[in-house]
C-alpha cells in the first residue's frame, strides 16, 4: 500500500506507476519489485506478507 510518494511497481515484468492510496497484491510464486519514481520525494509504503 502506497502511503506517500510515487512508486514504479514491477508486476511480473510490467511496470506500473502508483501513487498514494494505491494497493497492489502479488500472489505466492509471482514476481514483483518496487522503487521510488521520484528524485525529490520519499516513497513511503507498507508491505504485508502472509505466510501459510
Amino acid at each position: 500500500h502506497i502511503l506517500s510518494g510515487t512508486a514504479l511497481y514491477n508486476d511480473n515484468g510490467k511496470d506500473v506507476t502508483l501513487h498514494a492510496g494505491a494497493t497492489t497484491f502479488c500472489p505466492d510464486g509471482e514476481k514483483h519489485g518496487i522503487e521510488n519514481a521520484s528524485k525529490t520525494e520519499d516513497l513511503v509504503f507498507m508491505a504485508l506478507i502472509i505466510k501459510k
